[in-house]
């Protein structure tokens, strides 16, 4: 396997939230995440989701820069979600893309 998308869909506020995301190293930079981000949203618009909702530490520049060019804008931020983690210290970053109506 080369990569991983999970998706959980919420039907009370319409909000597709991509909760997992994972690239296999030796298959990063290969335009896979961008597929499996595709796949996401396009599982989203089947749902009838309002919009896709992630969340992603500020260390992951690639990440956050490909959120951006699908058109996904910063929404908020929690200094405190990774505490008790392997990623303590890093800020999660959360970001939003509409779907319309």
């Amino acid at each position: 396997m080369c990569g991983y998308v999970g998706t959980e869909y919420e039907p009370w506020n319409r909000r597709l939230t991509v909760a997992d995301t994972e690239v296999a190293k030796d298959h990063q930079g290969r335009g896979i995440g961008r597929t499996l981000l595709r796949h996401a949203i396009d599982r989203g618009r089947d749902l009838g989701a309002g919009h896709v909702w992630l969340e992603v530490t500020h260390l992951h520049s690639r990440a956050i820069r490909m959120y951006q060019r699908r058109g996904f804008a910063f929404c908020g931020l929690n200094t405190s979600l990774y505490l008790g983690t392997e990623s303590e210290g890093e800020t999660a970053l959360f970001t939003s893309l509409p779907l319309g109506p």
